[in-house]
């Protein structure tokens, strides 16, 4: 009888091993080519940050104020993944922080890559996959940050108020669902007042940024003013039909940091600088989030076609 149970219990250990096989060899293609889409968004990336231009200007900078510009990126991408969790909480759906993350920084590289920063709605897709949040829920939440954030940065640029109207009614009853989902959003003021604190709080981060690159290269910048530079630089950015928000950004902090006293060539190195600091690291963290989801993103035959 003990022989009859070791026996099944070593067929039980090798079916399941052989269980893990097959789904490791069916997985494998859509593993590789996400591993292929990674490292060659990775490619654009650095190919797109000018990297030898960044080399160059970091001769110029004071190591320390660069270093604490780059650390100031671990907060500022914390706090976005914070303000999805909250503005996907108050509709119903609850993803940890550890899980939000690496979607933060997924849809953060895939909006700097993409026209207009469009990717941004991959996360609306991701959370359907991995935590079956409906993609209408998902895409009113990318929305809806997108846009406050939008109002935001005009407002701190001091530039004329915006409303938050877009057209949504293309997917007919989809579209409708995300609308009044975007609708709920939009009219919640404890919502509002929670995104807006987060929010300001990562420009005054990334303000902060600019000031200490700045500071590094021995110069120094009212705090508000680098924080209007960085908002109206963003708004340029977002507003751009070219991937990453190619020269309009840049050009924007070149001529508000020289219009603010700093002169031109130092205003260049600082945008050059800024690509190095933030766009870069960013980018590429979300490039290793990408491959640690083992292609979790590409689509399941089963479901490429429905959309929730």
């Amino acid at each position: 009888m003990s022989g009859d149970a070791a026996n099944n219990r070593l067929i039980a250990r090798t079916s399941a091993s052989l269980q893990r096989a097959i789904a490791w060899v069916r997985n494998r293609p859509r593993t590789l080519l996400a591993t292929i889409i990674g490292l060659a968004i990775g490619v654009v990336v650095i190919w797109v940050s000018h990297p030898a231009a960044i080399l160059e200007s970091l001769g110029e900078v004071d190591p320390l104020p660069l270093l604490g510009a780059l650390l100031l990126n671990v907060p500022v991408v914390a706090l976005r993944a914070v303000r999805a969790q909250v503005v996907l909480r108050f509709l119903g759906h609850t993803v940890s922080f550890r899980s939000m993350l690496p979607v933060q920084l997924v849809g953060q590289t895939s909006s700097t890559v993409t026209p207009a920063a469009s990717g941004d709605y991959l996360r609306a897709y991701i959370w359907r996959r991995q935590h079956d949040i409906p993609v209408r829920a998902g895409a009113a939440v990318v929305t809806f940050e997108r846009l406050y954030s939008l109002f935001l940065l005009l407002a701190l640029a001091v530039l004329a108020r915006i409303t938050s109207g877009r057209l949504l009614g293309r997917y007919a009853s989809g579209a409708l669902e995300m609308a009044d989902n975007l609708r709920r959003l939009l009219r919640s003021p404890q919502l509002l007042t929670l995104a807006s604190g987060i929010t300001l709080t990562i420009y005054v981060l990334s303000g902060l940024q600019v000031a200490l690159l700045i500071t590094g290269l021995g110069d120094t910048i009212h705090i508000t003013q680098a924080v209007a530079a960085y908002a109206i630089s963003q708004t340029a950015g977002i507003l751009s039909t070219l991937p990453f928000g190619l020269g309009a950004s840049d050009a924007i902090v070149v001529t508000f940091l020289a219009g603010y006293g700093l002169p031109v060539g130092e205003a260049a190195t600082v945008a050059v600088l800024l690509r190095g600091v933030s766009t870069l690291p960013q980018a590429l963290a979300g490039l290793v989030a990408y491959l640690r989801l083992d292609g979790s993103v590409a689509p399941e035959p089963a479901a490429a076609g429905e959309v929730r």
